[in-house]
């Protein structure tokens, strides 16, 4: 895959492989990105899988507790092994395309059926956006400079983080420039329009999360 074909595609199982096979230390992100695939289809999720969401995000960032961690291991390895992650975020975009109404699966063919209206809900393409929010662009990575992280960067940074106030990135692009960053992809994302998540790459370079 190209940076051309990064920025432009739209398959997220291509993208996916893609990171796959650059790294094996991005266990945060990907849970992260299951995460967001969840809430991405909230209101289709019946209570308990919004709670292992919940779980799952306290897990990503090593907040979990016994009761939480306990809680993951039956039926669902998904969300105890950070590598089975992305099939967890197929499974909710999966589950949101199977209860939105527009289909129904039945029959000897429903794997086949199911997969089909995976890939042709508007979660699975959905899945590119969020995608990119969490991993950035894999081939120009903003360089981190410490003088960025002001005590005021980071204390915004931390409280979009905590509230999912994801509406000041405006304010924490400001608070860079006043620290001396002249990085546009990194202003830009934090000036951009359009949905942020928890995991969101700006984000976690100002609060230095991996």
């Amino acid at each position: 895959m190209t940076e051309q074909e990064w920025l432009e595609s739209t398959d997220p199982g291509r993208m996916q492989m893609f990171l796959s096979e650059q790294d094996d230390s991005m266990d945060r992100r990907w849970r992260l990105f299951a995460c967001a695939c969840g809430r991405s289809a909230w209101h289709l999720l019946p209570p308990h899988d919004q709670e292992r969401v919940e779980m799952a995000e306290r897990l990503a960032d090593g907040c979990a507790n016994p009761q939480d961690r306990a809680a993951f291991v039956p039926g669902n390895e998904a969300w105890d092994a950070a590598r089975y992650v992305r099939n967890a975020a197929s499974y909710f975009v999966v589950l949101a395309a199977t209860r939105d109404g527009s289909r129904k699966c039945f029959g000897p063919d429903a794997n086949t059926t199911v997969w089909a209206v995976h890939r042709e809900t508007d979660y699975y393409r959905h899945q590119v956006v969020l995608l990119r929010e969490i991993f950035g662009n894999p081939f120009r990575p903003v360089p981190v400079d410490p003088t960025w992280r002001t005590p005021t960067a980071i204390a915004i940074a931390q409280a979009i983080y905590d509230e999912r106030a994801f509406d000041r990135l405006p304010i924490l692009a400001d608070a860079l420039e006043d620290a001396g960053c002249t990085h546009v992809d990194l202003l830009n994302h934090c000036r951009q329009p359009g949905e942020h998540v928890r995991g969101c790459w700006a984000v976690d370079l100002v609060l230095g999360r991996e």
